[in-house]
């Protein structure tokens, strides 16, 4: 059996010249140097007391969580030190922001930061999921090489946020995601227009638009015909005011096939931006929507939608080739209904009308199923129409 113990380094320096594996490490009043020729290895927490600095020169890798009480500058600026976070659900906390030269994420679990972080140098997330929660996470060097992953992702919520300098026209990279109710990665590009600098801040919110106050039915109807209602991403320009390219990626077999992007305007509601251009592929790779030269950061909420293209009167339509191949239950509903297909849904849009023949729902169909919540559906009945390029499916529905 192993048996870990605590280190306390109480008002002295400690050098390490050799490999060390150690247990829990306190550091109070005191400096840890790691020269450039040593890995430490801790299997436990690391606490830093008020007045201590580690100066890292090579690798520690910490199996614990990191408290930082000493400030700032707790860890001095050289540009060869990495410290990796190796363990399970651990966390980067304490009463102060951390400042790393190289941080790197891996072992197992999610690495959450409980104060603000930022990074100098490189930013290697590994396959991990690091949830800022409220705070945010600064990569402040601007390589666009600076960030490695291997499909981790950053997630937050409320004002929490991953930001990124820039300083080239390269594109950059931003790893989002969320493992908050249904697990996605949803990442996005930014490319500047110029190689001034400027700065970023993201996040994927991973709920339907409106729980925030982006009503996904107050939009442009000449224009759009649905809003994503599964997530969208927040994006704000905090330095600098050049225009950029927007590059959104999306699971066509999950999310639908969209081709407009769109802005929250207010009480304009969603507002399309400008003309995308869309690179469709087949799952699991991601498909993508792209927008050039823009430069509106006024408003934050982003999110993608769609146009359906016009086609045969749903409401007159006595056509039904479909019924043998759809199921559409429970009827009578209540809070959602299930549409499934015998064959996946391809070039199939579904339309929800009332009895007078008012359209009230309308969005584009993939994959083989698809539940609809119906929350903002009144009790009554309903005509529900499937329409592609095989014929039309028609169903009378009662919602209770």
């Amino acid at each position: 059996m192993r048996t870990y113990y605590s280190l306390i380094i109480l008002s002295f320096l400690l050098v390490f010249s050799i490999e060390k594996t150690t247990g829990q490490v306190v550091i109070n009043n005191a400096n840890l140097q790691n020269f450039s020729n040593t890995k430490i290895h801790i299997h436990g927490d690391v606490y830093l007391a008020a007045n201590s600095t580690i100066l890292n020169e090579n690798y520690i890798s910490i199996n614990g969580n990191f408290i930082n009480n000493s400030g700032d500058s707790a860890l001095i600026n050289v540009p060869t030190g990495i410290i990796e976070f190796s363990g399970d659900d651990q966390f980067i906390g304490g009463t102060e922001i951390t400042t790393f030269n190289n941080l790197h994420f891996s072992g197992t679990g999610i690495k959450t930061l409980e104060k603000d972080v930022y990074v100098r140098q490189i930013l290697d997330i590994n396959d991990r999921e690091i949830a800022t929660l409220e705070n945010k996470l600064y990569l402040l060097n601007t390589d666009v090489n600076s960030l490695i992953t291997n499909e981790g992702f950053v997630s937050s919520i409320g004002d929490g946020r991953f930001s990124r300098n820039m300083e080239s026209m390269d594109s950059y990279y931003f790893p989002l995601g969320s493992s908050d109710l249904t697990e996605r990665y949803r990442p996005l590009e930014i490319t500047p227009s110029s190689n001034d600098f400027t700065t970023f801040e993201v996040r994927m919110v991973n709920n339907i638009p409106t729980d925030d106050g982006f009503d996904v039915n107050q939009k442009d109807n000449d224009v759009i015909d649905y809003v994503n209602e599964d997530w969208y991403h927040l994006i704000n320009q905090t330095e600098g005011n050049q225009a950029v390219s927007l590059l959104f990626f999306y699971d066509e077999a999950v999310d639908n096939d969209f081709d407009a992007i769109v802005q929250w305007q207010g009480v304009d509601g969603w507002k399309k931006t400008t003309t995308a251009t869309q690179l469709q592929n087949m799952p699991p790779m991601f498909s993508s929507l792209e927008i050039q030269n823009w430069a509106d950061f006024s408003s934050e909420p982003f999110s993608l939608a769609y146009k359906i293209q016009e086609g045969e009167d749903p409401i007159n339509s006595i056509t039904n080739v479909l019924g043998n191949l759809i199921d559409v239950y429970p009827n009578p509903a209540t809070e959602y209904l299930i549409i499934k297909s015998a064959e996946n849904f391809v070039n199939s849009f579904l339309n929800i009308y009332d009895i007078n023949g008012k359209e009230l729902k309308s969005m584009k169909l993939n994959g083989a199923e698809k539940s609809i919540q119906l929350s903002d559906f009144s009790k009554g009945v309903y005509l529900l129409t499937i329409t592609n390029d095989k014929g039309v499916y028609n169903n009378k529905i009662v919602i209770q």
